[in-house]
């Protein structure tokens, strides 16, 4: 029964109804008992194990109700190996509204853990970290309490923890945002930290420690804070992918958001109650992640051809998606992992686990959605900054000199009026020529693609 073969099931029963009529035992009714025994191949267990498993799920029910960070801290835990299914569930956590914050050598455990309102992230978690380094820099912390430097912090571990894998999934992490907040500049820097981390660990074990008043120091000879620009978004994004299998910080289709709320482009969320309702054809949009190529089986005696399956994901979900044959040869050079895709395609079930899957008929890069469905561009000017004739003709002179074939619009703001006006100079301009020149004249978030006229 265990193994669950059909052909031997039969064989068996067989035998138990041969054997059991010779020892004088009714044929009808033996082979009534048998029927009962057989739907065990499929699933079955006796009471003993039905009531533990019952105790089991409305112990689970009741934490998940009354307790549900507990939940779902221990939830993630159970899942650190898993990326795709733990991605899967802090995304839905986030849609949620519960909050997920980062890993911090200050503050994780090595599991997830309750923090207030809000589930943290444990150093195990952190992939080329390691469940050794993690209860080093548990260990670690307990001893001085709380670290209050980079080069503190790795002085801190054993030298064998405090190596440069380590240290660069740490950074891209966000674990050591706590003690310096630009990780771009800690990469930069990750051999002399390393370095001066060891130089120190090893002055304080020949007891000279005092010459260079390592118990007072505070600030790693690092840039000050305020002095460095940021980490691109996209680059922050994409460490805390590699090291923590999601991202925390953004999303890289937030910068997208505006757009495709615009379009009516589909949450991938909300594909199951979309199929539940009839729908069939969906527009969506996502990143490509898992990217695998395959072949259909041979027929007719010719090789089978390409195709291509990958998950689709977006701020709320990841969803399985097929490129068949036609589709794959038209979109090849568009299907690579962490491309950023407006997808167009059929919903149908997954044969193997009943999910809603995509089967892609058209994509497009989502990367310059906004100028190719832009109807127009509008630009505020608040009008105290622009006083002056000088300081309008020189806005005049950007638009002029920025001459393309996108409408223009532009919102006028005194301080107790609003007013749309049409510029009879310029009728169309290059949206991508004019945001580098108006950054300096207005400052980032004038510029606004308007998709409806």
């Amino acid at each position: 029964m265990g193994k669950k073969i059909k052909e031997l099931i039969d064989q068996q029963g067989e035998a138990f109804v041969a054997g059991a009529v010779a020892k004088g035992y009714d044929r009808a009714k033996v082979q009534a008992l048998w029927e009962q025994i057989v739907p065990f191949a499929q699933y079955g267990f006796n009471k003993s194990h039905s009531v533990a498993y019952a105790f089991v799920a409305y112990q689970t029910a009741y934490l998940k109700v009354y307790y549900p960070l507990h939940f779902w801290a221990a939830t993630l835990s159970s899942e650190v190996d898993d990326t795709d299914q733990l991605a899967f569930y802090v995304n839905s956590l986030k849609a949620k509204g519960i909050p997920i914050l980062p890993p911090d050598v200050n503050s994780s455990r090595d599991t997830f853990t309750v923090e207030g309102n809000a589930i943290r992230v444990g150093l195990v978690a952190v992939k080329g970290l390691g469940e050794t380094a993690a209860k080093a820099i548990l260990a670690a912390r307990q001893q001085h309490r709380r670290f209050t430097s980079v080069v503190g912090f790795l002085r801190a571990l054993p030298e064998r923890v405090a190596n440069k894998r380590v240290l660069e999934s740490l950074i891209r992490s966000g674990s050591l945002d706590s003690l310096y907040p630009h990780r771009g500049v800690l990469l930069d820097k990750l051999d002399w930290l390393l370095e001066r981390a060891n130089h120190q660990r090893q002055s304080l074990a020949a007891g000279q420690g005092f010459l260079f008043g390592l118990e007072s120091e505070e600030g790693d000879g690092l840039p000050a804070p305020e002095s460095v620009a940021p980490m691109p978004s996209q680059e922050l994004l994409a460490g805390e992918r590699e090291t923590l299998g999601f991202y925390l910080s953004g999303h890289p289709l937030d910068r997208y958001q505006n757009v495709l709320q615009v379009l009516g482009i589909m949450p991938l969320s909300q594909l199951e109650k979309a199929w539940e309702e009839g729908e069939r054809e969906v527009t969506v949009a996502g990143l490509v992640s898992g990217m695998a190529q395959h072949k259909t089986r041979e027929k007719n005696g010719q090789g089978g051809r390409p195709m291509a399956s990958f998950l689709l994901e977006d701020q709320t979900a990841a969803v399985r998606a097929v490129a068949f044959p036609d589709a794959f040869a038209r979109l090849q050079s568009l299907l690579e992992n962490g491309r950023a895709l407006r997808v167009v395609a059929t919903l149908a079930k997954s044969s193997r686990d009943d999910k809603v899957e995509l089967r892609v008929e058209d994509a497009s890069p989502l990367e310059g959605i906004e100028l190719r469905k832009a109807r127009a561009v509008r630009l505020t000017i608040p009008l105290s900054r622009f006083e002056s004739k000088e300081r309008l003709e020189e806005l005049m002179d950007a638009l002029s000199e920025c001459e393309g074939n996108l409408p223009v619009r532009l919102r006028l703001v005194g301080e107790s009026f609003r007013a749309e006006v049409l510029p009879a100079r310029v009728l169309g301009v290059d949206p991508e020529k004019l945001q580098k020149r108006l950054l300096a004249l207005l400052g980032p978030g004038h510029v606004e693609y308007l998709y409806n006229g």
